[in-house]
């Protein structure tokens, strides 16, 4: 097997793992030293709807993506409907096990009419699932050793975390979750995160958002480096790259600015079709490359501003998990480029490596981006 086609055949693989992974409710559980505890739960209604209605396919999403342009839009109505049946069964069958004895919630509290509304009008518009926080309170003994929790089956599986960031666990709908032992897990039980908590944890989640999850910024990011082997040069596309969609991250974070995710998304996917072409007629870096990777960057950023917001930061936690985040997005990106850098070290000074690696390769990841392209703009059409 020649060397030469070893990065078109990894990336030829990117098509077959790109695809929207089916959805599941989010819990992320705060723990205080009293007992106190209180919960940020996302449950995706739209799986709801789609099993209340007997519809086959597992999410409304999918259906949209077949270009089924009679299938119904969710209207406010229907999503109200769910809320409140959805709450009923929180208040009835949620339990949290403290040491096996059971406690349901003290307080429930559903969206606002203005989230619901919201958050229904861009899952409308992007043709995506419409995912609905709740928030739920309650109280468990103060010595408790451990605690296990069980939510109703209607919300589907549930991934369960912590404050302070921990491998989550998922637990399939209906059943219990592991056992969270408090006696060895006391940095859990705090009143208030500290700094250095907020930053490791969206650290983490910033780099997780790249790899392995962020398949298109892989993308974007091995076009960069097929153009410039110089691992110096790298890193300082990189750097600009983060700068660029730091600012926007944080402007679009702060709600200064917003851009309508119709435009921005296919505007993502082209970015990389630009820079892939482009590697096809550049054979060395060029000061317009670097100014186009700051445009492109700032672009990039909006984008991001999508998945912080799903977090819901806390306004007092956002400057640190802003931070945290774009450093953990900054150190994903050092990991592509190291590997894309180690995988190739051997082969770069062949004189073969243009035409049988940095061609090929460019011309794939172009095509895959065109294909992204036209896929998110005929998805707002």
């Amino acid at each position: 097997m020649r060397v030469g086609f070893l990065f078109p055949f990894l990336l030829s693989l990117v098509q077959i793992l790109y695809s929207h992974p089916f959805q599941l409710s989010q819990a992320n559980v705060f723990l205080q030293e009293d007992g106190r505890y209180s919960i940020a739960l996302s449950v995706d209604i739209s799986e709801y709807l789609t099993s209340s209605n007997e519809i086959s396919p597992p999410s409304l999403a999918f259906l949209r993506e077949q270009n089924q342009e009679d299938f119904p839009r969710i209207d406010l109505p229907k999503a109200r409907s769910a809320v409140l049946e959805i709450e009923e069964k929180l208040r009835e069958d949620f339990i949290l096990f403290a040491d096996e004895k059971p406690h349901q919630a003290s307080a429930i509290y559903p969206p606002k009419a203005k989230v619901l509304q919201k958050n229904l009008d861009e899952a409308n518009e992007l043709g995506a699932n419409l995912v609905i926080p709740f928030d739920l309170e309650g109280q468990f003994p103060s010595k408790t050793k451990n605690i296990t929790f069980q939510f109703p089956r209607d919300v589907g599986s549930v991934s369960i975390s912590y404050r302070v960031h921990s491998p989550s666990s998922l637990i399939k709908a209906g059943e219990i979750s592991p056992p969270l032992n408090l006696g060895t897990m006391n940095n859990l039980l705090m009143n208030t995160p500290s700094w250095w908590q907020i930053l490791r944890e969206y650290l983490i989640f910033g780099f997780q958002h790249v790899l392995p999850l962020g398949i298109d910024h892989i993308l974007f990011i091995l076009a960069l480096f097929l153009l410039s082997t110089r691992f110096v040069n790298l890193i300082k596309q990189a750097s600009i790259f983060t700068l660029a969609h730091s600012i926007t991250l944080a402007l679009c974070s702060y709600e200064i600015i917003q851009f309508p995710a119709k435009f921005v998304e296919p505007l993502i996917a082209f970015s990389i079709a630009f820079v892939a072409i482009e590697n096809l007629f550049l054979k060395r870096l060029s000061k317009q490359r670097e100014w186009m990777i700051l445009f492109f960057g700032f672009l990039h950023g909006m984008g991001f501003a999508g998945a912080l917001k799903a977090l819901e930061l806390p306004s007092r936690e956002l400057f640190t998990g802003l931070v945290g985040f774009n450093i953990g997005v900054e150190f994903a990106q050092i990991t592509i480029l190291l590997g894309a850098f180690l995988l190739t070290f051997f082969i770069q000074k062949k004189a073969w490596y243009r035409k049988k690696v940095v061609i090929p390769s460019s011309l794939l990841i172009s095509l895959i981006a065109l294909y992204w392209t036209m896929e998110r703009i005929l998805a707002f059409l």
